[in-house]
């Protein structure tokens, strides 16, 4: 069953992971969201520094025309439409309900 995200716009109200690896040993956080400017929209995502608890710097993807949020069987995908008729997926990361 897909679950469309709304209004994942900010860091504030980003779709946070747990559990996600960093190094060989230690797990931290990291939050997901797209942002919407004149460009268009981009994908987000900021990762949790374990070893201080400060959030690392914003990475941004290239602006897409439309970017969606979705989680399909736990699984969180980022999408978007490259022209009118083709749309692209990418797996990101397994979400925990």
């Amino acid at each position: 069953m897909n679950k469309y995200k709304y209004n994942i716009d900010s860091f504030d109200n980003a779709i946070e992971v747990n559990n996600y690896p960093w190094g060989f040993r230690l797990k931290t956080k990291r939050r997901y969201w797209i942002e919407t400017t004149k460009n268009g929209d981009r994908f987000c995502f900021c990762t949790l520094n374990p070893k201080t608890d400060k959030w690392s710097a914003v990475k941004k993807s290239t602006y897409n025309a439309v970017e969606v949020i979705y989680i399909a069987d736990n699984i969180l995908f980022r999408s978007f439409w490259y022209d009118s008729k083709v749309l692209f997926g990418n797996a990101i990361f397994f979400v925990a309900d």
